[in-house]
């Protein structure tokens, strides 16, 4: 998969804070109600210049993540609204862990759910034979399995023009001059992977995406997130008008590149559609350090009718689930008599 011409993603990663920065980022709530915190016990000891610098540090934080706090003011249409013509189906995305320990919540979720099509993220080797056995997703007639196995889709309409992507994201070692200075010792690789196909649904095509970039935990990795992302946007002039991709991004919702990528996709975060107000997704096990990495994102064909995150499957990321509406492929007039 070739890069895009009209996109590129570059960092300077080798920097130590601009590397932390790109982290801090995803904890502006949490930096916000700490500051607040601040802010009222340093009023309640007289010393109000503190208290108006940490009241500050709240409003710098809280800015870029308000939108993602509060109901959005155009509620989606209800499926009574919709026009008959207008196909529509439920999408369930899951990252459900290599070291899972209740892989049979992962299936009664599934199941509870009910969606038409499920995309399983970290589908590793340890999930081979529960994934081959389990009842849920026999029900599912089309499937779609990376030969790996780290992502499946399940799903109940045709699926076609698989495309399983997986290759090396080059990024850069660095180690210290005799200066003092970073400099590039070696390259490596990480290994990543991303798949799209087209679903029919009612014979209107479909294209869906999942992702699932490598963790930011270094900065070498966070230039191959970068990386990664340049590959993605290759995918922009082949997919049909109808998209919807979903997945583990490993960004959150106030990243400045997944701001850029959304944009030049020309796709919208159902996040800030879903119109009921803030829906992280990691850690699962710790709610005070909630943020948005799971994320589903469509193309302006596709109606957002509901957005869900849960329930809680063992796995460290909650499910999304979306149920959208799709436009309906134009039908050829019929020539006149």
């Amino acid at each position: 998969m070739a890069r895009c011409d009209g996109f590129s993603l570059h960092g300077d990663w080798h920097s130590l804070l601009g590397w932390v920065c790109s982290l801090a980022v995803h904890f502006q709530f949490q930096a916000a109600m700490a500051a607040l915190v601040l802010a009222g016990w340093f009023v309640l000891e007289g010393r109000h210049w503190l208290a108006g610098m940490a009241a500050a540090l709240v409003l710098v934080n809280l800015t870029p993540v308000w939108p993602l706090l509060t109901p959005y003011a155009k509620v989606p249409p209800s499926l009574s609204t919709l026009s008959v013509t207008q196909p529509h189906l439920r999408i369930m995305s899951i990252n459900i862990w290599e070291y899972n320990p209740r892989p049979e919540a992962v299936f009664k979720a599934i199941s509870t759910k009910d969606p038409d099509v499920v995309v399983l993220i970290e589908a590793e080797d340890n999930w081979k034979p529960r994934l081959t056995a389990s009842p849920v997703l026999a029900r599912y007639r089309y499937r779609l399995q990376h030969p790996d196995y780290q992502m499946a889709v399940y799903s109940r309409y045709p699926l076609s023009e698989p495309r399983l992507i997986k290759s090396i994201t080059h990024f850069r070692r660095y180690r210290p001059n005799e200066a003092g200075q970073a400099v590039v010792s070696h390259y490596t690789g990480f290994r990543t992977m991303f798949l799209s196909v087209t679903i029919d649904v009612a014979g209107t095509p479909l294209s869906l995406v999942a992702l699932h970039p490598p963790s930011p935990i270094s900065p070498s990795r966070y230039e191959a997130d970068l990386n990664y992302f340049n590959h993605v946007a290759g995918l922009k002039n082949s997919l049909h008008p109808n998209q919807v991709m979903v997945g583990d991004f490993n960004t959150s919702s106030q990243s400045w590149f997944f701001k850029r990528f959304v944009a030049f996709m020309n796709l919208r975060d159902t996040q800030r559609l879903a119109g009921g107000g803030w829906q992280p997704s990691w850690p699962s096990m710790c709610p005070l350090l909630y943020i948005t990495l799971d994320h589903a994102l469509m193309s302006p064909a596709v109606t957002l009718i509901q957005r869900q995150t849960g329930p809680f499957t063992g796995s460290d990321h909650l499910p999304v689930t979306v149920d959208v509406a799709l436009t309906p492929k134009p039908v050829p007039e019929s020539p006149a008599p």
